[in-house]
C-alpha cells in the first residue's frame, strides 16, 4: 500500500519474480519509493487485464508503457494497486549482492537499518570478476 500511494508511482522500476535485472539499492530504500530500488509486481501477468499496462523485463518498455497509458487519478491508482507491489525484503536484496545464505544481519537491528547496510552495495562476485579483468588482462 505504501508503494501505491506515492504520487510519483508512474517512475517507479517495477519488476516481476522472474526478472533478471533491477535498479541499484540505495540506502533510501523503502522509504523513498521512486529512485531507490525495484519493486516486485507479485500479481501474475495473465491476470492483468489486456486493457491495463503490463510490466516487462525491460526498462525501457516499462517507461514507455507507463507513460503512453491514459490511466489518471483513481484508475491509474487502482491498476498499480491490481499489481500488488511490494519492496524486496532485506534476505532478497542481500542474495542479489551475493551475500551468503549463512550471513545473518544481527537481531537488534531494524529493517531501516538492514536497508541502509546493503545500500548502494555491489555484489562481490561482479567486482571480482571486473576487478580480475582489469587487473590481469590490460
Amino acid at each position: 500500500e505504501a508503494v501505491v500511494s506515492t504520487q510519483s508511482t508512474g517512475l517507479l522500476d517495477i519488476v516481476t519474480p522472474e526478472a533478471t535485472r533491477s535498479c541499484c539499492f540505495t540506502k533510501g530504500y523503502s522509504v523513498k519509493a521512486e529512485g531507490s530500488g525495484s519493486v516486485i509486481q507479485q500479481t501474475p501477468e495473465s491476470e492483468i487485464s489486456e486493457n491495463e499496462v503490463s510490466q516487462t523485463d525491460n526498462l525501457e518498455d516499462n517507461i514507455r508503457s507507463l507513460t503512453n497509458v491514459e490511466l489518471t487519478g483513481e484508475a491509474f491508482h487502482a491498476h498499480m494497486k491490481s499489481l500488488d507491489l511490494r519492496y524486496f525484503t532485506p534476505r532478497e536484496i542481500a542474495r542479489i549482492h551475493g551475500i551468503p545464505e549463512s550471513y545473518e544481519f544481527p537481531d537488534a537491528l531494524t529493517r531501516k537499518q538492514c536497508y541502509k547496510l546493503l545500500g548502494n552495495g555491489l555484489n562481490v562476485t561482479v567486482v571480482k570478476l571486473l576487478m580480475q579483468h582489469v587487473l590481469l588482462k590490460h
